[in-house]
């Protein structure tokens, strides 16, 4: 979901993505703040021709993210989940800049990973793809 969009010249604009998930363990159940010990994320720019080919992002590469402002304990519901109607516990707005030029719509893909550390060590990558 792109949350704003703000032009900073006239080959970029300044877009706001909202990620959300709802994660749960191995058993189903949604894991809370207190399961999670860390989380940290990267971005990266892959070319559409090469899907293998990946450039990190600046700014964006293991960034460490606060649990709290990442994740919740409960189950969330508002305007920008529409997978369900159980809700997300995992929501993070990440800034880029992108390109503006018509030629360039539909050829930006991003990839973005998080790393969930779990109180015990245990490490789970979340991906999501994003292609503008």
């Amino acid at each position: 979901m792109v949350q704003a969009v703000e032009k900073t010249s006239r080959t970029e604009l300044r877009r706001s993505v909202v990620l959300m998930a709802r994660i749960v363990d191995r058993e189903g159940r949604c894991i809370g703040r207190s399961d999670v010990a860390a989380v940290a994320y990267a971005v990266y720019q892959v070319d559409h021709r090469q899907p293998s080919e990946r450039t990190a992002v600046a700014g964006h590469v293991a960034a460490r993210l606060a649990v709290a402002d990442v994740l919740f304990d409960d189950l969330q519901l508002d305007g920008g989940w529409l997978a369900d109607g159980c809700g997300y516990n995992f929501r993070h707005t990440i800034g880029l800049l992108l390109p503006c030029c018509e030629d360039q719509r539909g050829r930006q893909h991003y990839e973005v990973q998080y790393e969930l550390v779990t109180r015990f060590g245990e490490a789970t990558r979340i991906c999501f793809e994003i292609r503008v």
